[in-house]
């Protein structure tokens, strides 16, 4: 849906609902808006309830369980500023729920709340773009797993990460 208000300002509103059956539902929700010439804002929401149907593993019936490494839900939010000269900056928020980290439902990651800050300027030339970005993330300085490894051997799930992070290049073309 889009929505045209005051002035220079629009919204957009995406919904996505998805069933597979035998328990499995995913929705996302999606919603953006120019709030000022050169500020948008975004929200966005992911509820992903993965269950396995009809599977068995070394002889335990593991149906109904919740498929490792995918969080129940997800929440994110931002803000961007775009200069006419190129420039941005973004100030994010990201949440996401515990997570089981394998088939039997046995352990499981602790969900984190993320902030992050990132800035960079936007080269645009004809349909390609290329923004190079410096960012700092995980601001508040949250314990979370940074990748946790599915159904690891010896218990061996999970990679703790709670550094700072500096990075790179995003480009699009089209």
């Amino acid at each position: 849906t889009n929505a045209k208000g005051a002035g220079e300002s629009d919204a957009k509103l995406a919904l996505t609902l998805g069933a597979q059956g035998g328990g499995s539902e995913r929705v996302e929700l999606a919603f953006s808006a120019r709030l000022a010439a050169g500020w948008t804002a975004r929200t966005t929401y992911t509820y992903a309830d993965y269950r396995f149907r009809d599977f068995a593993k070394g002889g335990s019936d593991l149906d109904g369980n919740q498929e490792p490494n995918v969080p129940l839900h997800a929440i994110g939010a931002e803000l961007r500023y775009d200069s006419p000269r190129g420039m941005f900056a973004v100030l994010a928020l990201r949440h996401f729920s515990d997570l089981e980290v394998d088939d039997e439902n046995v352990g499981e990651s602790d969900g984190a709340t993320l902030g992050e800050l990132r800035v960079g300027y936007r080269y645009q030339r004809g349909s390609l773009s290329v923004e190079p970005f410096v960012s700092v993330r995980n601001l508040s300085g949250a314990r979370y797993d940074g990748t946790t490894r599915p159904n690891a051997a010896a218990g061996r799930f999970f990679a703790p990460f709670n550094a700072v992070v500096l990075d790179g290049l995003a480009g699009d073309h089209g």
